[in-house]
């Protein structure tokens, strides 16, 4: 195989059952970012990640991440006010859509309707490749411009 590199496709995906699991597994590669986090999430996902992922992303900043999020806000959201410290935080129209890159190489995305699933019926997708996350990233950067 000169040349060529052979590679598992288990180490590069993997599905995350329930929302407890999704947040762990968040909390977990946002904790181990070098450069880079970007979520793109719910109103009500939003609200959910202010108070899972706060001391992840906390952390993050801490060691020099940026991180940015998008999501719809309400007026009064106390959740945008509260990782708004530790985050750039930006407002956009109701895009259902629930993401996150970290270092442009790994993106976990959401599959369902958060709105309309159970939290033990939600999952997402863990994806580890860099062409793959660029995709994302893309998709992340076009909407904050947007702006």
């Amino acid at each position: 195989t000169q040349g060529i590199q052979l590679i598992d496709p288990i180490d590069m995906t993997g599905v995350v059952k329930g929302r407890v699991n999704l947040y762990n597994h968040l909390a977990s590669t946002i904790k181990n970012a070098q450069k880079s986090v970007m979520l793109m999430t719910t109103e009500h996902g939003l609200v959910r990640k202010a108070e899972s992922l706060k001391s992840a992303i906390a952390k993050a900043k801490e060691r020099g991440v940026s991180v940015k999020i998008l999501a719809p806000i309400s007026r009064n959201s106390a959740a945008a006010k509260i990782l708004a410290q530790h985050a750039q935080v930006k407002d956009i129209e109701s895009v259902p859509s629930r993401f996150c890159v970290v270092d442009g190489k790994q993106v976990t995305f959401m599959v369902l309707d958060d709105a309309n699933t159970h939290q033990n019926y939600d999952f997402g997708v863990w994806v580890s490749a860099e062409n793959f996350a660029k995709g994302f990233e893309n998709i992340f950067k076009a909407a904050w411009e947007k702006k």
